[in-house]
């Protein structure tokens, strides 16, 4: 009895210890874990000259998720062989056994899909640094921005560009040289290159297996590729561009920006009693549910001056058979009252709305300037509204110099620029495969807020 007592105790007290051992557990209790991990040590430390070892050693502050880190852990170039992963605790050790080769910088990339195993928190930015196993370290970089409306799973690849490969990377079958992530404000850091041309491409990577999948990621190009002349060389300014600064009418989010009447049969880009209107809108009317024919729309669509009780003429723009774009021949009075109106026998439709006053309106100055002298074409640029993207200007320019917008309505705005190298009157993003540069463009860093009779000047658009 005794000796079957002793039995059960050794069985149970192995299972005990082999799971502790076996599982990677976080302790329990305590307040929830909302902090990411952070690396207390790594071997070799960054800049590390001469490196002789085969492997690479992080120390966490506390447990990770395994799987996260061997999903995250990005080398370049890569080493021989593959890698192995001795994990002990808090610690991991990442092991070539063909070593690493000589005199060779290698860049090292733990993205934002390492995990700790206690609250599942991701790194913010991702972690970057470099060794060499000769005497000096290539320290190229190239610094650019992601203008997207959200940058999650959102890469930023670079190949090395030969004139051997210069018409043969594709994205979504290669996998890049270096990797590197944006941080939450979209910016990025690929560091500790060699001199030479990059070719470089950001794109989501919700597969997370760092190719491009044209079924279901985005992707972006710039408009021309990044050049490290040394190995301190530095090419900032390498900047994508996912957002749509433009109208897309084609597009479901167009389709449901536009306000609908009482009966859901007539959908507008303004709303009923709107005021500050400008004097130069331009309505989009959508009848998709509206069974009448061009016709009999423009035959009894009408735009009045409610005070004169007279007709204003307008101009039809028709986007396809159901959505029209109106506005007038002539800019509309400040100060005064108008109805936008369609009324057949089944219908009345009727927009009152007030335009902006002069002391409404403000000024947006300022000059443009290209660094290259090689990029000609006219340069384009935007202001939105960001409140109401349909209030919108926009002016063209055939050389750098000085541009003005005058009687914006106050509010914010955005304010976007490119340069139209193909005359096409609307921004190229380019193409990934087979390459194409995307047009340059501009940004401008904050929101542009107009007031009221002032003036804001001296904004720069720099190329």
């Amino acid at each position: 009895m005794i000796q079957k007592f002793f039995k059960i105790f050794f069985l149970f007290s192995f299972a005990v210890l082999y799971n502790s051992c076996a599982n990677q557990l976080p302790p329990s209790g305590g307040e929830d874990d909302r902090e990411p991990p952070k690396v207390s040590k790594i071997i070799p430390a960054n800049n590390t000259l001469n490196y002789k070892g085969n492997s690479i050693t992080f120390v966490f502050n506390e447990y990770v998720n395994r799987r996260s880190f061997e999903e995250s852990f990005k080398i370049s170039p890569a080493p021989n062989g593959r890698a192995k992963y001795d994990w002990g605790g808090k610690e991991v050790e990442v092991v070539y056994e063909d070593g690493f080769k000589s005199n060779t910088t290698y860049s090292v990339v733990i993205t934002k899909e390492l995990k700790d195993v206690n609250g599942s928190n991701a790194l913010a930015a991702p972690l970057n640094f470099a060794f060499s196993t000769g005497s000096t370290i290539d320290k190229g970089k190239i610094e650019g921005k992601i203008f997207a409306d959200n940058y999650d799973r959102m890469i930023v690849a670079a190949y090395t560009l030969t004139t051997d490969n210069e018409n043969k990377i594709n994205p979504d079958t290669l996998k890049a040289a270096y990797i590197t992530q944006p941080d939450a404000n979209g910016q990025y850091s690929l560091l500790n290159l060699p001199p030479g041309k990059y070719r470089l491409f950001a794109f989501t990577d919700d597969d997370r297996n760092y190719l491009y999948n044209k079924t279901s990621d985005k992707i972006a190009v710039l408009h021309s590729d990044a050049e490290i002349k040394d190995t301190s060389g530095k090419s900032i300014g390498n900047n994508f561009l996912f957002k749509n600064y433009s109208i897309n009418e084609k597009s479901p989010e167009f389709l449901n920006s536009l306000k609908s009447d009482s009966l859901n049969i007539v959908y507008a880009s303004i709303e009923n009693f709107e005021k500050a209107v400008p004097v130069d809108n331009r309505f989009y009317i959508s009848f998709r549910n509206a069974k009448l024919s061009k016709v009999q729309i423009a035959d009894n669509l009408t735009l009045r001056d409610s005070a004169a009780n007279s007709n204003i003429k307008i101009v039809f723009n028709w986007i396809n058979d159901t959505l029209v774009q109106v506005f007038p021949a002539q800019n509309l009075a400040k100060g005064k009252s108008y109805i936008l109106s369609l009324k057949t026998s089944a219908l009345n439709f009727e927009r009152y709305f007030t335009t902006v006053t002069e002391n409404q309106t403000g000024t947006i100055s300022g000059s443009v300037s290209i660094n290259d002298s090689s990029i000609i074409g006219a340069i384009k640029i935007e202001l939105i509204n960001k409140r109401n993207f349909f209030i919108r200007y926009s002016l063209s320019l055939n050389e750098p110099g000085a541009f003005k917008f005058e009687g914006v309505p106050e509010g914010e705005y955005t304010l976007f620029a490119f340069i139209d190298l193909n005359n096409s009157g609307v921004y190229d993003y380019g193409k990934y495969y087979p390459y194409e540069y995307a047009e340059p463009f501009f940004v401008y860093e904050k929101d542009l807020k107009v007031k009221g009779m002032w003036t804001a000047d001296n904004v720069l658009i720099q190329f």
